[in-house]
């Protein structure tokens, strides 16, 4: 931690007093610069000024003092990091600062959405409006859409808001891939989830001119998802300036032997500096694709409103569009999601209470569903 006396010296110039503050400060004290002559002995005069000058000197430096501690000692006391999360997962996306990271994300996210047991096709969606166990059916069918739609990304939300890191351990081997990476993370009732990737990796492109530099990286290899082995591909392309960096993260997940349907995901990210002050973008898409049509998108975020972390969820399919807004209300050893949603601007608001091997959606109204929860 920097010294008091340091940190005055480099925060002077917008911390202590000019001129005119020493002046109020004088007044207030009641003090003035009025001088009194003495005659001297051998002639000539003295003003008493000398003394009490110092002393307003004094009193002022000290008075300057309180008032430049009182400015920046809250600020630079202040803690560097962010505030704690209310999740207990935190935001998973601050930890992705690199290509392993992403990788290791990419894997377990897309692997939490091939585990789920739900096919990704236009069937299986029409297939998931009508499975479900309802206990009090709602009237509107938006709920069902709703929570159909929620059941396909429960296991990507646990991956998201669960305690801890989503962890990538990756080990050299002398196979038929250079690496292996076991993906590991804790669900919302503090079970472990875990993958294994293994691939190869290249650097595909790689250009410098002046400050620029440009780098292409690429991986290839299969996901383990249980007893089912999906081949991945993915790319990471990174772009770097005086001023100014880029990156941009792919990775997908191949679900049928002609790779015409797969899962993908993507990592935008933008960082600029300008004037002092840095700006960043980032974004996560999830792109469902069948027989080379794309049939959903979904972009993932975080918000923050208040002291209250969401995770942000917009999904697109069939010309309409669906936003989940996703809290923690646990309490009392029961894990609680508070969900907002927006359908095609209708809202809904309802709760799922995770429980072992169930999903049990309780709505607004009374109504209520259970769900099956599937892990591998």
């Amino acid at each position: 931690m920097k010294s008091v006396k340091k940190l005055l010296k480099e925060n002077r110039s917008r911390a202590l007093p000019d001129d005119g503050v020493k002046d109020r400060i004088k007044r207030e004290l009641g003090m003035t610069e009025t001088q009194t002559s003495l005659a001297l002995a051998g002639g000539g005069e003295r003003t008493r000024s000398g003394r009490k000058k110092a002393l307003i000197a004094i009193i002022a430096a000290a008075a300057a003092v309180v008032l430049a501690l009182g400015i920046i000692l809250p600020v630079a006391l202040r803690p560097s990091s962010p505030a704690p999360s209310p999740l207990p997962g935190g935001n998973k996306f601050l930890q992705i600062t690199d290509a392993e990271s992403f990788y290791a994300y990419g894997a377990a996210s897309v692997g939490t959405m091939l585990s789920s047991g739900t096919a990704y096709s236009s069937a299986a969606r029409s297939a998931a409006l009508t499975s479900a166990h309802v206990l009090s059916a709602p009237s509107d069918a938006a709920y069902d859409e709703l929570t159909a739609t929620a059941d396909r990304y429960m296991s990507l939300v646990e991956s998201l808001l669960g305690s801890g890191e989503i962890d990538g351990t990756v080990t050299e081997t002398d196979g038929e891939y250079a690496y292996s990476m076991n993906i590991s993370y804790s669900d919302l009732l503090g079970g472990t989830v875990s993958y294994v990737m293994m691939y190869n990796r290249t650097l595909t492109d790689s250009e410098t001119d002046g400050d620029e530099k440009e780098e292409e990286y690429a991986i290839d290899g299969v996901l383990v998802v249980g007893d089912t082995r999906y081949p991945v591909e993915g790319k990471y392309e990174t772009e770097e300036e005086e001023d100014e960096t880029g990156s941009e993260m792919s990775f997908r997940a191949y679900t049928s032997a002609d790779r015409r349907s797969y899962i993908a995901a993507e990592q935008e990210h933008e960082s600029e500096t300008e004037g002092g002050e840095s700006e960043t973008e980032i974004e996560y898409v999830y792109t469902v694709v069948v027989d080379g049509e794309e049939t959903e998108r979904t972009t993932v975020e975080y918000e923050y409103e208040g002291n209250e972390l969401e995770l942000v969820m917009t999904v697109e399919n069939d010309g309409s569009e669906r936003v989940l807004e996703f809290s923690d209300e646990s309490k009392g050893g029961e894990r609680v999601l508070r969900v907002e949603s927006d359908i095609d601007g209708k809202r809904i608001s309802f709760r799922i209470y995770v429980r072992d091997g169930k999903y049990h959606y309780v709505f607004s109204d009374g109504s209520s569903e259970d769900h099956d929860r599937r892990h591998d």
